[in-house]
């Protein structure tokens, strides 16, 4: 199980500061937040209507095409690659487990 960080977290970042931003959280005296696995974003899209951003940064690192790109993923689907220093959707999740 997960916990989704509110929305007043969701941020349009680039890859690198996307994990930087997530592992630095501390929301309601809660750590451990992190990029979601592209499963946990596909269930956690199609699951909520979340309609901040088009499209979501994974946590894989074998979604690496080259070391310019990473996975990102639209509605739950591998959109294919967008260049780590673009800005996109940023949602930190962290594990249940970590209370």
């Amino acid at each position: 199980m997960i916990e989704i960080a509110p929305v007043d977290y969701w941020q349009e970042l680039p890859f690198e500061d996307a994990r930087l931003y997530c592992f630095s959280l501390y929301i309601d005296g809660k750590t451990g937040w992190r990029l979601p696995s592209k499963e946990e974003l596909a269930q956690i899209l199609s699951t909520h209507e979340l309609d901040n951003y088009t499209l979501y940064w994974a946590q894989e690192a074998d979604c690496h095409k080259d070391r310019m790109t990473h996975c990102v993923y639209n509605d739950g689907i591998s959109t294919g690659y967008i260049y780590k220093t673009e800005s996109i959707g940023t949602l930190p999740v962290r594990d249940l487990k970590d209370d």
